[in-house]
């Protein structure tokens, strides 16, 4: 139905390369897909096979609601966005032109902003934390590919540089935050591989480690 309906669109969202699809894209795509896979495994063994990090029920419970809140974010940026592509390139071809509705009214980036939520939503339902500690890989790649791809909008389609100004918000990507976040994501990253260690030392009896937060996020 999807092929009768809008075949363009399908073809487009089904190519994995074309001849006019940027070079580093061809080497940042990949890398997405295989972050992607290492987090999915580390989640699957934490959870299913090992169970090294048990998560609490009730942060289940919040995993259920923003692995909701994610799929919504797809739906709705996948739906307003009929140039929306696995691959970056500037579609000529099909008269692409800047997209400001629906969750683009609020966020330049939503597709990016809804795996963020996703890869956090997914190893909390499963309950493994080990799958929380590794998101921040699939978050790294994905930031390179995002300020890459903006770079490409913001030269070569019209339009998008008046956009920017409306919508300043691209997701975490905006160089004036950046201050902001490297400190915040390496104590998200410490909080998880502490919360996983001293899971493991509850288990096993010993007493837990006590953590200390940076006084800089305080």
């Amino acid at each position: 139905m999807a092929v009768q309906a809008k075949p363009d669109l399908f073809w487009e969202r089904m190519q994995l390369r074309t001849s006019d699809q940027k070079g580093w894209d061809k080497i940042v795509g990949p890398l997405i897909y295989v972050s992607l896979f290492a987090w999915l495994l580390f989640t699957a063994y934490d959870a299913a096979r090992f169970h090294w990090s048990p998560v609490p029920i009730w942060l289940q419970g919040l995993g259920v609601i923003i692995l909701i809140c994610s799929f919504f974010l797809f739906f709705m940026t996948f739906r307003e966005n009929a140039y929306l592509s696995p691959l970056v390139r500037i579609q000529e071809d099909r008269g692409q032109k800047v997209i400001s509705t629906g969750p683009y009214h609020y966020v330049r980036h939503p597709m990016y902003a809804a795996t963020l939520i996703f890869v956090i939503g997914t190893p909390l339902l499963l309950g493994a934390w080990y799958g929380i500690l590794v998101a921040p890989v699939v978050v790294i790649v994905l930031a390179w590919r995002a300020v890459l791809e903006e770079n490409t909008l913001r030269k070569e389609l019209p339009g998008y540089p008046e956009y920017m100004v409306r919508v300043n918000s691209a997701w975490y990507f905006d160089p004036a935050i950046g201050k902001m976040v490297r400190p915040v994501f390496f104590e998200y990253s410490a909080i998880c591989s502490h919360t996983a260690i001293r899971s493991r030392n509850v288990a096993g009896g010993r007493s837990p480690p006590v953590m200390r937060l940076s006084s800089d996020l305080l």
